[in-house]
């Protein structure tokens, strides 16, 4: 009675409105015309990208325009006869699913082909991902995931290196099969795992053409990474969305009663959080999304549980920042950040985000551009009978939002999400092409239209030997330079100058190859091995396109300056920038020693080259590695200041002769009072904690047997969870 009702109330709604009333009935059809409307105005109006391989404007242009023009011919006539049922058969969608597959493998090995595996990808923030990953899985081989990076900042906390560990993922590959070949074979899985995660949950619910075009989809657009993550270093993003994609498989999985899909669904988590810990931000949105979609408070529960086990799981990768706040900066877009959170510029940033949603001449051709192009897909896929893919096109408008809040004042917290696009959209536009008629062949023509639409360029990445080939003088410069640590500036392609209107100096390299010369040259550095501001608090100890904490060099006094490098026992520094070479010419305390354009080296003068300073006798840092290091006292008197050049870091303890030896913070450096006369060593020892690494472990094992006995849904509930398309 009560339906009946509705429908008496709303029929005459939909008779007095007959525009309304064919768009719900056409909904399908009006959006495929509205998103063909959008790509032909995104077509005409980006031909500033031409030049950026694999855009619009260059090789694709006619082939594009040919499928845009299929696609808009065949939706007309689709609107000439709306009543032709919709089904694309199985030849398209495992066409389609074959396409995408290829079209990946073929963007993998033109990255990387085989021969370059066993040489490093030195190209934007390859050099410093892969170096990291691989002092990860050494600290694992040792029992724990995070130390002392003594070769940077003066010496800094690992745990600082917030999203770029991979350490957990790294340590089989790269510690049976070396660093090169070990970190290939990884980055082929990590470009593997989005299809494969979609192919995995879509399929639970047994609809093999949903199936296969929402894997083909998927692999096309993860292709697309290769023109953006997947060229420029970041695969540990790339890894987070794959984990994210496995934990969403299986949480859908634990609801349809598989046994697998609990421990699944903590596994997954645990690895993105040791992967990048942003997507378990992300990864919580969408959990939450997904409990409420369903509307199943059994699976927000157990999604808790999944994300509150996972969060233990991470704790010893995490734990400093956590024990110590004060040594972690969480936004590092700011050189220092405002003193009361900035409302006006948070507004006028979601304002200008939400803004680019309505100019299609400033999307690209990758998948955010798909995401806008397809959004009226979304939003009427989001619209259909409840089913796993429509949970994606809900979980992808969720992405639409979030993005918009990607502001300066929230840090970069919000702004990868947009790489889970390839994840979100594949099941979501598999749904709305399974709407479509295969006659006329619509669905065909919106499948060409969207594979030649994804930039992928084929491109390789450029490998390298070692370092040395980078630059061999500099190289053999730094090498056999003085001293214990030297400055070298870096190559920032972010501006480092927070003062307004000013920008550092446009790095001259395609990469940051900073992480891969202590090994190479055995020295230490007043520096940092990534681009833009480090997320320690010793983020200023760097030189970075002619800007030094935060404003240009030239704006800095030189003797105090000079006093800083004396500090740190720096006696060369080797500078590229404009600004770094005025600024050195200008001063009496600097002397030029070599010129190899665009490089300069200068001498300090009167530098002080020690790594250990004492009061009386000498000291030397005999060793060090990522989890101590090893003091060499000689004739000191007891009580007298011994002075370590590196950061005082509260995790630190010291002992000589077993005997605790109390460390203390001396203007920043790590140092001690002697505790007797005469020679002997004071041995520095930072936390291993492996009893963490063992409670995680626990905490994993724990939660996957419990997540696995997880009380199962009815048989009654299980049977609805069909595309029903």
């Amino acid at each position: 009675m009560t339906a009946i009702k509705s429908r008496l109330r709303v029929e005459p709604f939909r008779s007095a409105f007959p525009v309304l009333s064919w768009l719900r009935d056409n909904r399908v059809l009006a959006a495929l015309l509205l998103s063909l409307t959008v790509a032909w105005i995104n077509l005409a109006t980006t031909g500033r990208w031409a030049s950026v391989p694999g855009a619009l404007h260059g090789w694709r242009l006619p082939y594009y325009g040919l499928a845009l023009a299929l696609s808009t011919i065949s939706a007309w006539l689709w609107l000439r006869r709306p009543t032709r049922a919709a089904g694309t058969g199985h030849s398209v969608p495992l066409l389609a699913a074959g396409a995408g597959l290829a079209v990946l493998v073929g963007a993998f090995f033109s990255a990387f082909p085989p021969s370059t595996w066993r040489q490093v990808p030195f190209y934007d923030d390859w050099p410093g991902l892969m170096q990291i990953a691989a002092d990860g899985a050494d600290l694992l081989r040792r029992g724990t995931v995070v130390g002392w990076n003594w070769n940077f900042l003066g010496g800094y906390h690992t745990s600082a290196d917030l999203g770029q560990s991979l350490a957990l993922t790294a340590f089989l590959p790269l510690r049976t099969l070396g660093a090169e070949l070990g970190f290939h074979l990884l980055l082929a899985a990590f470009a593997a795992l989005v299809p494969l995660a979609v192919y995995l949950d879509i399929g639970l619910e047994g609809d093999r053409r949903v199936t296969l075009l929402a894997t083909g989809i998927a692999s096309l657009l993860t292709a697309g990474y290769f023109a953006t993550v997947m060229r420029s270093g970041m695969a540990n993003s790339t890894a987070g969305v794959g984990f994210l994609g496995l934990a969403l498989a299986g949480s859908h999985a634990a609801r349809l009663g598989r046994r697998w899909g609990g421990p699944l669904l903590i596994v997954a988590l645990t690895l993105v959080l040791y992967s990048h810990a942003a997507f378990f931000v992300y990864g919580s949105v969408y959990l939450a999304i997904e409990a409420w979609f369903y509307r199943d408070w059994r699976m927000a529960i157990r999604s808790a549980t999944a994300l509150a086990i996972a969060f233990v799981a991470a704790l010893p990768l995490h734990w400093e920042l956590i024990r110590y706040p004060e040594y972690f900066r969480s936004n590092n877009l700011y050189w220092d950040a405002p003193p009361a959170f900035d409302w006006r510029g948070f507004f006028r940033n979601v304002y200008y985000a939400t803004e680019i949603l309505v100019r299609p001449g400033r999307w690209f051709n990758d998948y955010v551009g798909a995401a806008h192009v397809w959004l009226p897909a979304v939003v009427v896929v989001a619209t259909l009978r409840r089913s796993r893919p429509v949970f994606y096109a809900w979980a992808a408008l969720a992405t639409v939002v979030m993005l918009r809040l990607n502001t300066p004042q929230l840090g970069i917290i919000l702004a990868r999400e947009m790489y889970a696009y390839p994840l979100l959209l594949g099941p979501a536009l598999a749904v709305f092409v399974a709407h479509l008629p295969a006659r006329p062949a619509v669905a065909p023509a919106v499948l060409l239209a969207l594979g030649l639409f994804v930039a992928v360029p084929f491109e390789q990445v450029p490998h390298v030997p070692d370092v040395a080939a980078f630059n061999p003088a500099l190289v053999d410069r730094v090498k056999h330079a003085p001293g214990g640590m030297v400055l070298l500036e870096n190559n920032p392609h972010w501006n480092m100058i927070a003062t307004p209107g000013q920008r550092s100096e446009r790095s001259m390299f395609e990469t940051h190859y900073e992480a891969l010369l202590p090994a190479a040259t055995g020295k230490r550095f007043f520096g940092q091995p990534q681009d833009g501001y480090h997320r320690s608090i010793f983020r200023d100890r760097v030189l970075a396109g002619g800007a030094f904490r935060g404003r240009s060099i030239l704006d800095e006094p030189m003797d105090r300056f000079a006093a800083e490098m004396r500090r740190w026992g720096v006696s060369r520094l080797f500078v590229w920038s404009g600004p770094s070479i005025r600024a050195l010419d200008s001063s009496p305390l600097f002397r030029l020693n070599w010129r190899a354009d665009p490089w300069r080296e200068y001498a300090v003068a009167d530098s002080d080259t020690r790594d250990v300073t004492t009061e009386s006798g000498r000291g030397t840092l005999a060793s060090y590695d990522a989890l101590g290091g090893v003091v060499a006292l000689d004739r000191v008197r007891a009580g007298d200041t011994v002075v370590v050049r590196t950061n005082f870091f509260p995790a630190w303890t010291a002992y000589a002769n077993d005997v605790p030896v109390t460390l203390v913070n001396k203007e920043g450096q790590l140092a001690f009072q002697a505790p007797f006369d005469g020679t002997y060593r004071v041995e520095l020892r930072y936390p291993r904690r492996t009893a963490w690494l063992l409670l995680a472990w626990c905490a994993v094992a724990a939660g996957c047997i419990l997540l696995a006995r997880w009380p199962r849904i009815g048989a009654r509930t299980a049977g609805v969870e069909h595309t029903g398309q």
